[in-house]
């Protein structure tokens, strides 16, 4: 899992925003930025909260920088596993263009060679530095940018070089938030602080009443879709725009249908996932089978856990079991209904964590 964070010199995180971001993602924080020629690295296991308060006013405010928040899914807890990660220098040769990357995902090709590595380790030692160790300029070629994003799926790369040049593979699959942009929308509490999702049809309306347009430039806004006045294909003007046909789903339990459009196979169970969870499922699936192997758990579950609470909360169950703060017979316990699943979704984070401001810690009766 993790959060990875491209910001620019004159955007800063409060108090609040880094509390959220170590809450959710403590196995490690690392920067990266370019000065007078030179790429400065720094990383940490951070022990609390003032630990990345300290870390965050030595080396982030004021400068653009990469940011890494990691949460293990792969590998030790150690400093060797925080990112950022060096793309050549690992074998004590020096290279005139220094490059490190951060990663944010689950790579499919793992971390069998070296479990104690993780698996962002094993891609730059098998196919980065093969590829960028003659002409280290390549990972700033948009054609490079694509043939990766390809190759890695849902996953997130930012690439730097001691210009200061940088590369964010797979941008699309982010969110920009306070002029910032973040990789992902499930390891900070994205749903608290971006516009609220009401309605889609193409984009969708926020809180604040404009009409938000996914994939324009941030703040993009777009007329509200009106009923159609002129002539149809299917004959003259009725007055209104002609509906696609729906299949029927059941009511989930805010009563609302889910619209089931483009739906495609699941190779695992042979049942069809809702295109809108499609990736949350998958990479859910993809972050599930790397730390609970073996596990019996169907992408129809994992719909489901998104349907009764929301992506945010079900990516926060699987960081309760690579944390080992949920066992693997707790975690299936929830998933055993959608009562579970309705339940663990009302429960506060401070019955798994303790608060970084107050120090409080609860018990479940779910998980008793």
């Amino acid at each position: 899992m993790c959060l990875l964070i491209q910001k620019p010199h004159d955007v800063e995180f409060t108090e609040e925003h880094l509390a959220d971001f170590y809450t959710r993602n403590r196995d490690g924080i690392g920067v990266m930025y370019a000065e007078d020629g030179m790429l400065h690295t720094y990383k940490m296991i951070p022990r609390n909260m003032q630990d990345t308060l300290d870390f965050y006013e030595a080396h982030v405010k004021g400068r653009e920088c990469a940011i890494h928040y990691r949460m293990r899914t792969h590998g030790d807890i150690d400093l060797v596993n925080c990112h950022p990660y060096p793309v050549f220098g690992f074998d004590g040769a020096q290279h005139p263009m220094p490059i490190a990357l951060m990663h944010n995902g689950v790579l499919s090709t793992g971390n069998s060679r070296d479990p104690s590595k993780s698996d962002t380790w094993h891609y730059i030692r098998d196919y980065l530095h093969v590829l960028l160790k003659d002409d280290p300029s390549l990972a700033f070629d948009p054609v490079f940018r694509d043939v990766i994003g390809k190759h890695i799926g849902n996953n997130r790369f930012i690439l730097m070089n001691n210009l200061g040049d940088t590369s964010v593979i797979n941008k699309s699959q982010g969110v920009m938030f306070l002029g910032a942009w973040l990789s992902n929308e499930y390891a900070w509490s994205a749903a608290k602080y971006l516009p609220r999702k009401t309605t889609t049809y193409g984009g969708w309306y926020t809180s604040e009443g404009s009409y938000y347009v996914p994939g324009g430039k941030e703040g993009t806004t777009a007329k509200k879709p009106t009923t159609g006045s002129g002539k149809t294909s299917q004959g003259p003007s009725t007055g209104k725009t002609k509906k696609p046909k729906q299949h029927k789903l059941p009511l989930t339990n805010a009563g609302g249908r889910k619209t089931w459009t483009n739906a495609e196979k699941n190779e695992r169970n042979g049942v069809s996932i809702d295109c809108e969870w499609l990736d949350d499922v998958l990479e859910l699936r993809s972050i599930l089978d790397a730390v609970y192997k073996d596990n019996s758990v169907t992408n129809r579950q994992l719909q489901s856990l998104i349907e009764e609470s929301d992506p945010e909360r079900a990516y926060f169950l699987l960081e309760l079991l690579a944390d080992g703060v949920l066992t693997e017979s707790e975690f299936n316990k929830v998933l055993t209904s959608r009562k579970n699943m309705r339940a663990f979704a009302d429960l506060p984070r401070e019955d798994f964590y303790p608060d970084v401001l107050t120090g409080r810690i609860h018990k479940s009766p779910l998980l008793m």
